[in-house]
């Protein structure tokens, strides 16, 4: 079986703390997955077609916003400087063949709010997420839309096919709800989970 190689670098930037990075290196040879941590560094090694990578990164230190006054009218015009960015950048190497990355995404709790964005040029999340949803809807509503948006874009990633060589990237920024807490003063110490799943296929292949 030819081997098959991809680099992924999550860059996780926060514009209310100090910028930390972690970098995750995904390398796919001929063998069972082994993983190996060292420091912030992440080796896994995995077979195409037969093994998945899952990253889990913790989300502490967000921004717990207002949805009417943040989010819907940008009351404070913080909504852009506050939310917490995750960088990812996949390549796929120059003797693979056509494939598809696959990706999925874990249980997302109740008080995150998350915005997947393909387009590296839009910066103002603010204008962006508007666009996704109603603001004459129900908050419910609105939240079904922007969870119906990330998961277009989800799907739009995983259906796209990938050149030996090329680049990928997109941006997941996240912020928090305040009213979603179970208990108000939970924001002072909550943390979450993010994880995503990356499968990789051959171009024209499906999972099995």
């Amino acid at each position: 079986m030819k081997k098959y190689s991809i680099i992924m670098i999550v860059v996780l930037m926060s514009l209310l703390v100090i910028s930390s990075v972690v970098y995750g290196w995904f390398t796919y040879v001929q063998r069972k997955s082994i993983s190996t941590f060292v420091s912030n560094e992440l080796t896994v090694n995995i077979t195409l077609n037969e093994d998945e990578i899952i990253d889990t990164k913790t989300l502490s230190n967000l921004a717990f916003i207002d949805f009417e006054d943040d989010l819907l009218l940008n009351t404070n015009n913080a909504f852009n400087e506050v939310g917490q960015v995750m960088d990812i950048k996949i390549t796929l190497d120059e003797t693979s063949p056509l494939s598809r990355f696959i990706f999925e995404l874990g249980v997302i709790d109740d008080p995150l709010i998350y915005l997947i964005v393909l387009d590296d040029q839009i910066i103002d999340y603010h204008q962006y997420i508007n666009l996704v949803i109603n603001p004459l809807d129900t908050k419910a509503n609105m939240l079904l839309s922007i969870d119906a948006f990330n998961q277009s874009q989800i799907d739009l990633l995983s259906s796209t096919i990938v050149l030996p060589g090329e680049i990928k990237t997109f941006k997941v920024i996240f912020w928090a709800d305040y009213d979603q807490l179970v208990s108000p003063d939970d924001y002072l110490t909550y943390t979450t989970n993010f994880s995503i799943k990356l499968t990789m296929i051959n171009a024209y292949g499906e999972l099995s």
